[in-house]
């Protein structure tokens, strides 16, 4: 429905209920596993597709990597998400830095370095 629908307010409705789904673990573990879908929202990224709200797939990305599984981040990254999100980040799409952030820096890193500025 995201992908599809032609009215904004359906494609905002469907990303919301996505992002419910993905709160589960075990949904997004079978989000994961499925090449197809993921590959789908990685393609979702991509500026050039006009049909679909850039700041619905950043917030369903960011869904899927808040889970933390390293095997997810090393998929989006080999299907191109940095590549989509950098071009993203050019064109000021709200929550595109923070998911590119997220989806790049090590999370061990990430927890120390927050501990070192308290």
């Amino acid at each position: 429905m995201v992908e599809f629908s032609k009215s904004a307010g359906l494609q905002e409705t469907a990303a919301e209920a996505l992002v419910s789904l993905l709160s589960i673990r075990s949904n997004r573990k079978e989000l994961v596993k499925d090449e197809k879908s993921l590959s789908r929202f990685v393609q979702m990224l991509d500026p050039n597709t006009e049909s679909i709200c850039k700041k619905l797939s950043v917030v369903l990305i960011s869904a899927i990597i808040a889970g933390g599984s390293n095997g997810c981040r090393k998929r989006l990254i080999l299907e191109g998400a940095c590549h989509h999100l950098q071009k993203l980040l050019q064109m000021e799409v709200v929550g595109a830095k923070k998911v590119l952030q997220r989806l790049v820096v090590n999370r061990l890193k990430n927890i120390f370095s927050r501990t070192w500025q308290d």
